[in-house]
């Protein structure tokens, strides 16, 4: 590693707030609708436990010692177009959630640990870290300042890297330590012990066994609301009969409790700091977005800032994707010499700024999906007499510009304008007339 990355100085972390009024946040536990083993409003009765009405922790020995229910999971199939060999293949996805009691206790130490981590990066990382942070910016504004930043390069060097299996990753020794420090204490106190030991050492049961156990079919667990058992049942019914999986290993944190994407960048606080001080001196450029990393640099600084984040990677414990392989890019004189530069759902060849294929490709899909969903749900009805007309209005809102604010025709239009690149808006031309040749096609 290079000698400039072993002397970095560290920053000691501001004081822990008294209060919750002390961050710079409006702070609320959020309802969740989904169901589990407890009701969505005993995420509230935690909150009055923990809290007092003067915001101030009042019992920070219950959380010490609270018994932390498993994460209910289950896995999400999506279709992907495999280049090598030509052919649709299928990227599965564990999607885990936590209980509403637990769900509440995760996301109050996540305010607190998030003001925190904002504080002890402020003056060394700025805005180099990019994922998780309320900053005011979308992944539009971050792909725009980078390829910016290439353009306003006479010459320069790219290299895109992809983190493998980042939270599955994350060792578990590693994240404590970074979590004490944040702390400015040589170990975690018990409240903080019990929640780290919640993600870390977490337990999963899988949704489809515990409907099975309970006897719900098809049509049952469609209307499992607000709980899918009491806490009772489960721990008389399904934990004797439903195996729990439990994480013996010395690394990896559950995806997808509020606390997870803060645990995250707390875990690269010093891979992140060291990078962004290194490039600093000798002049180059460092993005990191959760578990993928840009790099932008001179010809004759390209082996150093490799054999940087190479060793930064393996003091981690960490492991790139493809064998340890990154996408480089050369760019000269405004032309790409080789692939366009993707990042963050964009390529740039140079000259323009699009959207990926890929992220063009998935809206397709699941517009499609969605239509043949319709109509399988529709021919059903006409066995029951109902009528066998297709009602576009919810296709329409969710698929097009005359829908929902927050859909992909909205994220276009505001690529588009950030940008400034109408290209971006002729990807999506005439999808209202595939929405209605989706449509009419017969399935």
């Amino acid at each position: 590693m290079p000698e400039e990355i072993l002397t970095t100085p560290i920053v000691s972390p501001p004081a822990l707030p008294l209060t919750l009024e002390d961050l710079p946040i409006t702070f609320a536990v959020d309802r969740r609708g989904y169901p589990h083993f407890d009701l969505p409003n005993d995420a509230l009765t935690v909150f009055e436990k923990v809290i007092d009405p003067n915001f101030r922790f009042c019992d920070s020995n219950f959380i010490a010692h609270h018994s932390f229910l498993p994460f209910i999971s289950y896995e999400i199939m999506s279709a992907r177009w495999d280049k090598e060999k030509k052919k649709k293949s299928e990227k599965r996805r564990k999607v885990a959630y936590a209980s509403h009691v637990d769900a509440a206790i995760f996301q109050i130490y996540s305010s607190f640990l998030c003001w925190m981590y904002e504080g002890w990066i402020d003056s060394l990382v700025g805005e180099s870290v990019i994922a998780y942070r309320a900053i005011g910016k979308t992944n539009i504004d971050f792909a725009l300042d980078a390829f910016n930043y290439i353009k306003s390069r006479e010459r320069c060097i790219v290299h895109a890297l992809d983190l493998k299996d980042f939270f599955g990753s994350l060792d578990h020794s590693i994240l404590k330590s970074r979590w004490s420090e944040l702390l400015g204490r040589g170990d975690l106190p018990p409240d903080h012990y019990a929640v780290f030991k919640a993600l870390a050492k977490h337990s999963c049961i899988l949704r489809d066994d515990v409907f099975e156990v309970l006897g719900y079919g098809k049509r049952r667990q469609k209307r499992v609301f607000p709980r899918i058992c009491s806490i009772k049942d489960f721990r008389k019914q399904v934990r004797p009969r439903v195996n729990i999986e439990k994480n013996g290993s010395s690394k990896g944190i559950v995806q997808g409790s509020p606390l997870s994407a803060c645990a995250s960048n707390i875990y690269m606080m010093h891979f992140d700091r060291s990078m962004v001080q290194f490039c600093l001196r000798i002049g180059a450029y460092y993005r990191r977005y959760s578990d993928d990393i840009l790099v932008v640099c001179e010809p004759e600084q390209e082996e150093a800032i490799l054999t940087a984040l190479n060793s930064l990677i393996e003091e981690h414990l960490l492991v790139l994707h493809d064998g340890g392989k990154c996408i480089r890019t050369e760019y000269h004189s405004g032309k790409i010499l080789e692939k366009p530069i993707q990042y963050l759902g964009f390529i740039f060849d140079g000259n323009r700024i699009l959207l990926r294929p890929s992220s063009l490709a998935r809206y397709w899909r699941k517009m499609k999906l969605n239509v043949k969903k319709r109509k399988f749900c529709i021919r059903s009805a006409a066995k029951l007499g109902k009528s066998e007309r297709i009602y576009k209005g919810t296709l329409l809102k969710k698929f097009t510009h005359f829908g929902k604010k927050h859909n992909f025709p909205a994220y276009v239009a505001n690529a588009c304008e950030t940008i400034g690149e109408a290209a971006i808006k002729g990807q999506i031309k005439r999808h209202v007339s595939r929405l209605n040749q989706f449509i009419r096609e017969k399935y």
